[in-house]
């Protein structure tokens, strides 16, 4: 962000600072440092394409913090809140666990919704809302809130629409939403989710006929079946971390330990497979160069280098990212309870510690290339 844009976001606060008859210092060190972060986040209002448009978002993005904490409502029970946050469309107010509905009428501009009626008036819209789903830790579940039904009226609304009138605006300002491509990414999900079975299916054949035929065992093979299984666990795993987009139902996201879990595995499979190709080729140029010693190959540490130490990166990864001081819980007054773990680890790759993974198995790569060009072939 330029220093001109800088300080555009910085007298939009301040004059709703002004309006709401507060100041800067009547925020406390986090909130402070909350606002400072709208002001410098780049994708908070990157559905403005318009540069006109980025302070008419920005400044439904503050009113939507300072509002909330400077004019908290009164009928706040005592728990556990998920905070106020605005996702680039709406603002979703602190929630207790449970869900938070908002009429799609309340998200479109006024003169598109007027629009829509015209074009389709047998459509009730009373009917079609927005939500997000507050868990029980006081995290929401989801990093926006889902807008499905919206965009099926959006759509129909579109594309009843004559030429002349596509250029209207439609969500808060912006005529190109990254809501209303979601068919794209669906696309995208089906086709990796098509893949992703038939590599179960193929990988769980090859992992049969390594394990049942007998007279195929040899120590090539045994380190072969043991890629399988590391290739098979990470595919199951982001399958299974996928399946809420596919099935639509985010009951894996609402248990933390559950969800958790299976990023877990997904984290210790990437460095297990790569792994065990690098013992691929350690196994490969030990009895190229090696053949003449007759030594039996050192399984102990084969699988110390496939299974042991990704699980030692993987717990790394999981301890600093578990850990990591992003998130904030909140009493009812919107105070700083304390700092919990992440939600489901949803922010990882916002974070440096995916290094622990991505490091190590670069470094094996590089070096898997460079014993294989230096391997002879005979």
């Amino acid at each position: 962000m330029d220093s001109s844009e800088g300080a555009t976001a910085k007298d939009i606060y301040l004059s709703i600072l002004r309006d709401l008859k507060g100041s800067w210092s009547d925020l406390s060190l986090w909130q402070q440092k909350q606002i400072e972060q709208v002001r410098n986040d780049t994708e908070i209002c990157h559905n403005a394409d318009d540069p006109e448009d980025r302070p008419s978002c920005l400044r439904k993005a503050f009113s939507c913090y300072l509002n909330s904490w400077l004019n908290p409502r009164e009928d706040h029970a005592e728990g556990v809140y998920c905070p106020v946050t605005f996702d680039g469309h709406k603002c979703w107010e602190k929630k207790l666990p449970g869900r938070s509905v908002a009429p799609c009428a309340d998200i479109i501009t006024e003169a598109f919704h007027t629009h829509c009626q015209t074009v389709l008036p047998s459509v009730d819209t009373t009917n079609l809302i927005a939500y997000r789903d507050c868990g029980a830790d006081g995290h929401w579940l989801t990093q926006n809130g889902n807008y499905t039904a919206c965009k099926q009226y959006f759509d129909s609304c579109l594309s009843e629409s004559g030429p002349s009138e596509t250029h209207l605006e439609t969500i808060n300002g912006s005529t190109k939403v990254e809501l209303l491509d979601e068919q794209t990414k669906n696309v995208v999900v089906y086709v990796f989710t098509g893949l992703a079975v038939t590599s179960v299916i193929l990988l769980s054949i090859s992992f049969f006929i390594f394990t049942h035929f007998k007279t195929l065992y040899c120590n090539r093979n045994s380190i072969h079946k043991n890629l399988c299984a590391a290739l098979l666990l990470h595919v199951i795993s982001l399958l299974v971390i996928l399946s809420p987009r596919i099935t639509g139902d985010e009951t894996i996201y609402g248990e933390a330990w559950l969800c958790k879990s299976f990023m877990f595995l997904s984290f210790y499979a990437v460095p297990a497979s790569i792994m065990w190709t690098f013992v691929e080729g350690l196994y490969l140029s030990q009895r190229l160069t090696l053949a003449v010693f007759k030594k039996e190959a050192p399984f102990k540490l084969y699988y110390f280098i496939g299974w042991g130490f990704p699980l030692v990166l993987a717990i790394a990864w999981a301890l600093a990212t578990e850990y990591a001081p992003e998130d904030v819980q909140y009493s009812a007054a919107g105070d700083i309870v304390k700092a919990p773990p992440n939600k489901c680890w949803s922010e990882y790759s916002k974070q440096p510690y995916h290094w622990i993974i991505t490091g190590p198995c670069l470094v094996a790569l590089v070096v898997s290339v460079s014993v294989g060009q230096q391997t002879p072939i005979h």
